[in-house]
């Protein structure tokens, strides 16, 4: 709706500024499901068809199909206020992927829905999407949202790309501190920290990845010695917030109960030097 101060929009080699909105062909789903509250879910999903002027035979062909995709056969006659936010949501991605964009567009489209579900939904538009090969942009904040549902990540920071690849190039090779502190979880730490730590560099941060990091119980040359400050688990991870040399170094390693180390418990470290990333 707003005009652009440079550059283009460009859709298939085409732009489309010159465009009308309604003549875009772009699916927006918002982080709000906005469903029409006085039509059913039929009808919310019908809409876009009915302005299209398809047939009825058409659209119920269509909508039906787009219930299946998301999983929501049955639900035809219910009306908004009788859903979950995870339902209503579903029924949005439906109501824009039953009208065939060529783009579609996601805010932040689970951001209010709990974690469980939120995961399943994520599954569900992956798979909608590998399904349809709809050309897709997903905004979010939660670095492990854009992990499972990208092809190619673009990170911004006030406005301005800082790096953009694929997932895996992003998470083992991030292009700046920022990249680093938002995409991997990151022990990054200046040129005072590590040196303290022994680490030679000129870098002025470096990034090591906690999963990297050893954990010994008994010194040798390369390690150094630490105390167990906290223990916090992550699913089937066991997060370590490690003191050494008075600076915080996070370890994260696969659950196994046997081999969970206590708070106070003086230990070891290694750091490969293949691990270190320079910012």
């Amino acid at each position: 709706f707003e005009n652009i101060d440079s550059g283009e929009i460009n859709i298939d080699n085409k732009s489309i500024l010159n465009k009308a909105p309604d003549r875009r062909n772009l699916g927006m789903i918002f982080q709000q499901s906005n469903l029409f509250p006085a039509m059913n879910v039929y009808d919310n999903i019908a809409f876009g068809l009915k302005i299209k002027n398809l047939s009825e035979s058409e659209i119920k062909k269509k909508v039906r199909n787009a219930l299946e995709m998301v999983e929501m056969i049955g639900f035809e006659k219910k009306y908004p206020s009788q859903l979950s936010g995870g339902e209503q949501q579903r029924v949005s991605i439906a109501r824009t992927l039953v009208t065939s964009p060529e783009v579609l567009l996601l805010d932040e489209p689970f951001s209010a829905i709990d974690a469980k579900l939120r995961r399943n939904l994520q599954n569900s538009l992956r798979n909608i999407h590998d399904e349809l090969g709809i050309t897709s942009i997903f905004v979010t904040h939660d670095q492990n949202e854009a992990m499972i549902l990208s092809d190619k990540i673009c990170i911004m920071n006030n406005g301005k790309i800082e790096q953009y690849g694929k997932p895996a190039d992003i998470y083992e090779s991030p292009a700046s501190k920022f990249v680093a502190s938002f995409i991997g979880n990151y022990n990054i730490l200046s040129k005072k920290e590590y040196r303290k730590l022994d680490i030679i560099d000129d870098s002025e941060f470096i990034a090591v990845r906690p999963e990297t990091i050893k954990i010994i119980t008994k010194k040798n040359l390369d390690c150094l010695k630490g105390k167990i400050m906290k223990v916090s688990f992550q699913a089937s991870l066991v997060i370590y917030d490690i003191k050494v040399k008075d600076i915080k170094i996070k370890v994260e390693k696969i659950f196994k109960d046997q081999n969970v180390l206590k708070k106070g418990d003086e230990i070891y470290i290694q750091i490969n030097k293949n691990d270190i990333i320079k910012l």
